[in-house]
């Protein structure tokens, strides 16, 4: 039985960094669009919260797997869209 360890925290803020994405308000976000920003985004929310993971079955993967992992708790997710903020100003200032 093949299993791997999954980052749930790395999936819910890519996932929240996609939604800010295509949002009305930050869609022409310079940041958003640029993968090296996007990625330093990315890096600053990871580095400053708790990870929770999830093994998972390889074989148990459905085709559909768009369920299979939980969702993101509204405190989590109003924590990760706070540093998600944050960043994005933290980018902006270094770049001035």
């Amino acid at each position: 039985m093949l299993t791997k360890l999954v980052d749930l925290t790395h999936l819910w803020v890519i996932k929240e960094v996609q939604y800010l994405a295509e949002s009305e308000e930050y869609r022409g976000n310079l940041i958003l669009r640029d993968l090296s920003y996007k990625q330093q985004l990315i890096e600053y929310v990871l580095s400053n919260l708790n990870h929770r993971y999830m093994m998972i079955e390889l074989t148990a993967i459905p085709k559909e797997a768009g369920n299979l992992f939980p969702q993101c708790p509204l405190d989590e997710r109003v924590v990760i869209r706070q540093l998600l903020l944050m960043g994005m100003s933290k980018i902006v200032r270094s770049r001035l």
